[in-house]
């Protein structure tokens, strides 16, 4: 999987299609539907929620699910089938953008990013914990 920093809504269509094909042989969908994963790609640009998202996090979130990392919203594994679908890719994306909120190890990663990139000296403190 090529890593983006884009987020999907900003990707271009080589990267798109990329993540479509990269997300068919880890779902293992054997057969190709182009319509529906142009569909697919319409739903992910175009919602608010989840356009935001880079493509290695879609994929990351695709991956969890399948290790049974990440469950929906009544706590229960998330059924997925080998194919694209809207709504299951709803419930992944929504559980993905839940964990990455709730995930201290998460949170405390894009702290340390952020402030590398306002590329202001860390405390004392946060050089301790950052060699810890």
């Amino acid at each position: 999987m090529e890593m983006s920093q884009d987020n999907i809504e900003n990707c271009s269509l080589v990267i798109t299609t990329k993540l479509t094909d990269d997300l068919f042989r880890l779902l293992q969908v054997r057969e190709k539907n182009e319509s529906m994963a142009k569909d697919w790609l319409l739903y992910l640009k175009t919602t608010k929620k989840f356009s935001k998202l880079t493509p290695g996090e879609v994929y990351l979130a695709f991956k969890m699910a399948m290790a049974r990392e990440l469950l929906d919203g009544k706590n229960e594994e998330i059924n997925m089938l080998p194919e694209l679908s809207i709504n299951t890719t709803s419930k992944i994306l929504s559980s993905y953008i839940d964990w990455k909120i709730k995930n201290n190890e998460y949170q405390l990663a894009k702290t340390k990013i952020k402030s590398l990139a306002e590329n202001k000296e860390p405390s004392e403190e946060e050089k301790k914990k950052i060699k810890d």
